[in-house]
């Protein structure tokens, strides 16, 4: 059938594109922290999206990312492909990170159920310090420390999980898929997408995070790379239907000093351009020394339904979500 661009013609097609609310509910992809899911309705699978996580440096933005994308690949039903830019966090670094991640949640589990939500306060685990040392499990933890039976137990369980999720992670080396390459980037994602990738047969990838962005290998300063970068990105959802980027981007220290003088606004400089394509852009929070148990996950922009400020509960050494995030009070 043609495409009938007059608006009698797009109505005569709502039912067919709408489908049935009770099925695209049970379809619905969330993002795992309930006031969110609440008010955007999860991710949009159906019609595809770019969203973006932006905060200064050191605000757990790649945590907020890990997080969202283990509990979409949890789910079972789309593959899940994590591009890391930075050379901090190869994605040996990002499988330790999901390993820690998990296996913490494994312990804290065996002591007080599987129900995130009956967990205690946050603070309450973290209170007694030798328990703290027996629950959680750092990535460094996974490289430098002895472990009790009970931990080295947790840490294949995790192992095991992950094993069979859908998950792809892939670096700025050559070999590891040459992730601040744009050009290659994008058409390693479309074989990802039909599932023709050669190390991820049959993956078909739906959401894709890219974590950061300032790190593409173009020449210029950020607002260049943003140019170049964001409309790529656009452009692959358009073009790739059912996709969903989450893009990582931090905050320039400039734009972060002239915020607290009074101004500006707290963006990157490249900022406005992620602005002006992305559907929603959430906001990280981190204070290491005042609130070490807690990120908040805020909102910068949206073209959907706002939704609160949202306090979410974190493990600090692994970056585990914890009790599941409610909206902050005050």
């Amino acid at each position: 059938m043609s495409y009938d661009p007059t608006i009698a013609g797009l109505i005569d097609r709502t039912d067919e594109d709408w489908g049935d609310p009770a099925e695209n509910v049970a379809k619905r992809i969330d993002f795992g922290i309930p006031p969110i899911d609440k008010a955007l309705f999860g991710m949009d699978c159906i019609n595809g999206e770019l969203l973006g996580i932006q905060a200064n440096e050191k605000e757990r933005k790649s945590t907020v990312l890990a997080n969202i994308l283990y509990n979409v690949a949890s789910q079972k039903r789309f593959g899940v492909c994590i591009d890391t830019l930075e050379s901090g966090m190869n994605p040996l670094a990002y499988r330790d990170v999901l390993i820690s991640m998990v296996t913490t949640r494994t312990m804290i589990a065996s002591v007080y159920g599987d129900d995130r939500a009956m967990w205690p306060v946050v603070h309450d685990i973290f209170a007694h310090p030798v328990l703290q040392d027996q629950l959680c499990v750092s990535k460094d933890f996974l490289w430098y420390s002895s472990r009790s039976a009970r931990q080295q137990a947790a840490i294949e369980q995790a192992k095991k999980q992950l094993r069979g999720m859908p998950i792809v992670i892939f670096g700025p080396h050559p070999e590891e898929g040459d992730t601040k390459n744009l050009q290659a980037s994008m058409q390693r994602w479309h074989l990802l997408y039909h599932g023709e990738h050669p190390k991820a047969k049959g993956k078909c990838v739906r959401v894709f995070g890219s974590d950061h962005l300032q790190e593409y290998a173009i020449r210029g300063d950020d607002y260049i790379r943003m140019e170049a970068v964001v409309p790529a990105f656009a452009d692959f959802v358009t073009s790739h239907p059912g996709t969903v980027v989450i893009a990582v981007s931090q905050v320039s220290v400039t734009s972060t000093r002239l915020a607290k003088q009074g101004l500006g606004q707290k963006k990157a400089k490249g900022g406005a351009k992620l602005g002006a394509e992305v559907v929603t852009i959430f906001e990280t929070e981190y204070d290491q020394k005042a609130t070490p148990y807690t990120v908040t996950i805020g909102l910068s922009a949206t073209r959907k339904r706002p939704f609160p400020t949202v306090t979410q509960e974190i493990d600090p050494s692994s970056g585990a979500f914890l009790r599941p995030g409610y909206r902050k009070l005050g």
